[in-house]
């Protein structure tokens, strides 16, 4: 079994929570919402997505979300509860083809396990990817769209891999990122510092000096 773990961080006093051990825990859906985070709609939509991927790509999904990973190591509980629920278990086509979403959200954890049918379309760098991806919008509290976008994308690297098609795929919500520096700022300083040399340059007299800086600015080469 892979297992990818990270974990995001979030301020915040910390509360004291019911732990739920996994002893308590039993499958209703394809998602099971036990830290009531994600809305009606949400649920129902990846319910469907995921009975998709069952039903026509041989391979199940299982989103599960936790308040609390009662006192265990994400890897441990999310193995346990991976195993516990046979997600994916071999049938028909005699492979381990099952994916586990874990997600903590008073641990400020989550946890990807893929089971070995499935390692060679969902290897450790591209679930990474899907992770950090939605740590954003877990960050900001958004884990209705944090479930759904790496949800959907797993969904998707499994159906194309079957050749099969689904519909009605939930959008993968993206959060707003800071806008990269590209490099306008370096150059307006250096068009500042240019201006000032050409100023300083015609107050000396320095023609040739002028001349030259303007070849440069212009685009000529030389004064």
């Amino acid at each position: 079994i892979l297992r990818i773990a990270v974990g995001w961080i979030a301020l915040g006093a910390a509360v004291w929570v019911s732990a739920e051990p996994i002893s308590s825990l039993s499958p209703s859906n394809y998602v099971n919402d036990f830290a009531g985070v994600l809305d009606a709609p949400t649920l129902a939509s990846l319910n469907d997505l995921c009975q998709q991927v069952d039903q026509k790509a041989k391979a199940q999904i299982a989103v599960v979300t936790v308040k609390s990973l009662d006192g265990q190591d994400a890897v441990s509980y999310a193995v346990a509860l991976y195993q516990k629920w046979g997600i994916g278990a071999k049938g028909a086509t005699g492979k381990d083809r099952g994916v586990l979403i874990l997600l903590a959200t008073n641990d400020h954890k989550y946890w990807t396990t893929v089971g070995y049918g499935l390692e060679g379309i969902l290897p450790d760098g591209k679930v990474g990817g899907f992770g950090r991806d939605m740590v954003p919008l877990l960050r900001s509290g958004d884990y209705a769209g944090a479930v759904t976008s790496i949800t959907s994308r797993v969904a998707t690297v499994i159906a194309q891999d079957a050749g099969v098609s689904l519909e009605n795929a939930p959008p993968v919500a993206m959060a707003r990122r800071q806008p990269t520096n590209n490099g306008g700022g370096g150059v307006a300083v250096f068009v500042v510092i240019l201006i000032i040399l050409i100023i300083l340059s015609s107050l000396r007299g320095g023609g040739g000096l002028l001349g030259f800086l303007l070849g440069i600015l212009l685009g000529g080469g030389g004064g």
